[in-house]
């Protein structure tokens, strides 16, 4: 792919959300990006973390964080990039919020005690299985179902962003959509947009500059875009293969109906596109 087309790397793809997000020396991006998703906190410092999680045992899955991070008064933000639909997707921000509870929670202790925990989704789709509205984010916690403003615990906060969401005129957005925009945009901007001139941007285009990175990291990113072109090439192979088969199915089953009800061989063949010879051997 050496003679790509692209002046910045894609965010939406997890190598590239990770170097930039998750990579030691881009905190300050990171605090940027967290600060805009969640200002009432005023979190001012952010420590990266370990991004593989080790299970408690063998028959359990790994997982591999996006950005795992800690915030200068101790709670936990995991923020995961999700490009291509995931229909539990919601589960799966469940299933991570539970490796930094259960980390916190140490032998002898005789509470159960722990910060908060913070998950957030950065999803390129409209998240499945909720009740739809037009808010680019969407802030989930533990309440009761009766009373809604009734919490029962709130040391869980799930995040979804939803980037189709957003608007399509960069002078129109707010400070955290703008950084919103670029995640979504960036493999697609052929320059910078006039709009985005903080100094915070400043390291962010520069960064995602595609022609400033090492040759080592243009190799893996152009090896990670290499994976998802064959990834899609063969799925699509595969859904196309099924729609075909589906259509077979459907024609001899269509012609096994018609067959019983008397109907012509001819007709048949007409309308189905079936030989006699398949016909007269259903």
């Amino acid at each position: 792919m050496k003679n790509h087309e692209f002046k910045f790397i894609d965010l939406r793809i997890d190598w590239a959300f990770k170097y930039v997000y998750g990579s030691p020396g881009n905190e300050d991006l990171l605090l940027s990006l967290i600060d805009a998703i969640l200002p009432e906190k005023h979190i001012s410092k952010v420590e990266l973390r370990q991004q593989e999680q080790i299970p408690d045992n063998h028959k359990q899955r790994r997982s591999v964080f996006d950005v795992n991070c800690t915030t200068q008064n101790g709670e936990s933000l995991i923020i995961e990039m999700q490009n291509a639909e995931q229909g539990d997707f919601a589960n799966r921000m469940v299933y991570y919020s539970g490796f930094p509870i259960r980390q916190q929670v140490r032998a002898g202790e005789r509470k159960y005690k722990f910060d908060p925990v913070y998950v957030i989704g950065i999803m390129d789709f409209i998240m499945p299985g909720v009740e739809p509205n037009d808010r680019v984010i969407n802030r989930y916690s533990i309440r009761n179902d009766e009373h809604p403003h009734g919490m029962l615990f709130d040391d869980l906060h799930l995040i979804t962003i939803e980037l189709p969401k957003l608007g399509n005129d960069p002078g129109r957005l707010n400070a955290l959509e703008k950084q919103l925009y670029v995640i979504q945009n960036a493999g697609r901007m052929s320059a910078r947009p006039n709009e985005f001139s903080s100094k915070n941007f400043d390291k962010l285009f520069g960064v995602i500059n595609f022609a400033s990175m090492s040759e080592e990291d243009q190799e893996m990113y152009e090896s990670e875009l290499r994976w998802i072109l064959n990834r899609n090439s063969e799925l699509d192979t595969a859904l196309d293969k099924g729609i075909r088969q589906g259509r077979e199915e459907g024609k001899f089953d269509a012609a096994c109906k018609m067959k019983a009800a008397n109907i012509a061989y001819e007709v048949i063949s007409q309308c189905t596109g079936l030989t006699l010879e398949q016909i007269s051997e259903l």
